[in-house]
């Protein structure tokens, strides 16, 4: 299971959460056994969609839903604690191993006890949250709001410790690297931000929306856009490659070994791998 430091986890049998029925009037959350495909549990209480991936920790399943709830569940499916905002919970939350932190479209950032639920703290950030959080070794968030705003908020009290604006709404997590953030936002640039002090150090602009969060790639960081073009740009923004795809991009990026892993929308082949080059190695499609 991916923590939210991007380390491997020991497997537990209950580690495929399937969002099932998703467009149906019965939302559920299930849970597959990974060696068969088998169901363990279902659980159906939430009266929203799931929009994001859960939360899964040692031992909880966070959902966050749309019917303004966020669940949390054991790995045998029961719920321990529900808390419910002013609006539709997206964003897959993130944890420092104590709090759990959640934005939400009530224009709130909620900091609630992983253990109980209880709230801790929240702040108005001013504009619907759809976009992940990331949270640093110092215990700082990062995250940006659908008003063109990025944040550096402080995860023992909630105080806003900067503000900067962009050219767009933000709707995916940024990368942080060696104390710089790098995202997109809706007007179809990709910033760089000075994470010590809110500083926008650099914007490339695009050809389109970038909606979903970039992936570290080879000697930089690759971000798709709603027009289907790919850039990987350097660590110093300089733009390393395009490449163009039959389609959409909307997902957050993947990287798999050598590839970058492309989820394309309304296109010929749905998937799409490329290597370090920017040329295309394979792709995947349901037509014969």
């Amino acid at each position: 299971m991916e923590t939210p430091s991007g380390n491997i986890r020991k497997k537990h049998r209950l580690n495929a959460y399937s969002l099932l029925n998703r467009y149906s009037r019965r939302i559920t959350l299930t849970s597959l056994d990974p060696a068969d495909g088998s169901e363990n549990w279902q659980f159906a209480k939430a009266k929203g969609r799931y929009i994001d991936s859960p939360l899964v920790t040692n031992d909880l399943i966070i959902a966050p839903n749309a019917d303004y709830s966020v669940y949390a569940l054991d790995f045998k499916g029961n719920e321990k604690w529900t808390f419910t905002g002013g609006h539709a919970f997206w964003a897959k939350p993130v944890t420092d191993g104590t709090t759990v932190y959640l934005p939400n479209m009530d224009h709130y950032l909620y900091a609630l006890d992983i253990n109980t639920g209880e709230m801790k703290w929240k702040t108005d950030l001013g504009s619907s949250l759809v976009a992940r959080t990331v949270i640093d070794e110092n215990g700082i968030l990062y995250l940006g709001s659908l008003d063109s705003a990025f944040f550096a908020v402080n995860s023992s009290d909630g105080s806003i410790l900067w503000k900067t604006e962009v050219g767009g709404g933000v709707w995916a997590a940024p990368i942080l690297h060696e104390g710089m953030l790098y995202f997109g936002d809706q007007s179809g640039n990709i910033d760089i931000v000075n994470a010590a002090d809110g500083k926008l150090e650099q914007y490339i602009e695009t050809n389109g929306a970038i909606l979903g969060s970039g992936a570290l790639f080879g000697e930089g960081i690759a971000f798709g856009n709603e027009s289907g073009s790919l850039i990987l740009i350097g660590f110093d923004g300089e733009k390393l490659w395009p490449f163009t795809v039959d389609g959409k991009v909307y997902a957050n990026l993947q990287t798999n070994g050598d590839h970058l892993i492309v989820i394309v929308n309304q296109g010929e082949k749905p998937v799409i791998a490329l290597n370090a080059k920017g040329n295309e190695d394979w792709y995947f499609s349901t037509k014969k």
